[in-house]
């Protein structure tokens, strides 16, 4: 039988509950070419959105730079290498579930000088689609925001009439 002073439960106590109302951090990577925008279709292997399109993600691992993190990320999720990658924003973002949870968001915007991904277990499949198409997918809920955070309409209007 384990015995634990009414301290020691209080202090675990107030630390899960801290846990718990600190925001989750991310990074989000929007990677683009020319007048598209690369989007995945999150597997069943992975938790939450499974089935619905989203741009690339990652949990912060404690420590990382967000920058570093991201592009791993991108490597890791579509095999994009940093040398085909031109970073064109990157913007802090506070964003909250439908649940209520709290997210720090690190996304970035990269152009790509290259097409070809092959994508890793944690999609299902990868498109380019352009910008106007994006309203007649099924996305993640977050995407919007993300997008709307870096700015990407007014970018995207901007090269289709360049």
């Amino acid at each position: 039988m384990y015995r634990y002073s009414l301290d020691t439960v209080e202090a675990v106590c107030q630390s899960s509950l801290q846990n718990c109302h600190q925001a989750r951090r991310v990074v989000a990577a929007v990677v683009t070419n020319g007048p598209d925008l690369a989007l995945f279709k999150r597997s069943f292997k992975v938790s939450g959105g499974c089935g619905l399109w989203h741009c690339i993600t990652g949990f912060l691992e404690p420590g990382v730079h967000a920058r570093q993190q991201v592009v791993e990320e991108i490597y890791e999720e579509s095999s994009l290498s940093p040398d085909c990658l031109n970073l064109i924003k990157a913007r802090d973002l506070s964003l909250s579930d439908a649940q209520g949870n709290a997210w720090q968001v690190h996304a970035f915007h990269y152009e790509s000088n290259s097409r070809e991904f092959q994508i890793n277990w944690e999609s299902d499949d990868a498109q380019w689609f352009p910008m106007t198409q994006l309203r007649d997918l099924a996305t993640v809920p977050w995407l919007a925001d993300v997008i709307s955070g870096l700015h990407l309409h007014a970018v995207m209007k901007n090269r289709l009439f360049c």
